[in-house]
């Protein structure tokens, strides 16, 4: 699957300490069909659970947003790399940037707007 760089600094960053990392985690989908629900948690359940046999971790923190195919989640980093090699997986970007939490974890649509 692809990573952004930032994400790929932080795995890195967090490798010797496995520190808690955040990801945004695109999920794979049929081009063009209508999302659906079921599968979206089916494949994310898979890879999750792939990834947590391997790395013998749990996610912190797992938000699913069923209309976008994406998966907001914190974990372990070796949890995360583990993830991104998932066949389900197509893509993931940082969740935090500059220790920052992004407006999809924690913030409500009236905060993201101020």
């Amino acid at each position: 699957s692809r990573a952004d760089p930032e994400l790929l600094r932080q795995l890195d960053a967090a490798r010797d300490s496995d520190d808690s990392v955040a990801a945004a985690v695109s999920v794979r989908r049929k081009r063009g069909a209508p999302h659906d629900k079921a599968k979206v948690d089916k494949d994310l359940q898979t890879a999750m659970a792939r990834a947590k046999d391997e790395t013998h971790t749990e996610p912190s923190h797992v938000r699913v947003l069923h209309n976008l195919a994406v998966a907001y989640i914190e974990g372990p980093s070796r949890l995360i790399r583990a993830l991104l090699a998932q066949p389900e997986v197509t893509g993931a970007v940082a969740g935090r940037y500059d220790g920052q939490v992004r407006a999809m974890d924690s913030q409500t649509p009236a905060e993201r707007a101020t």
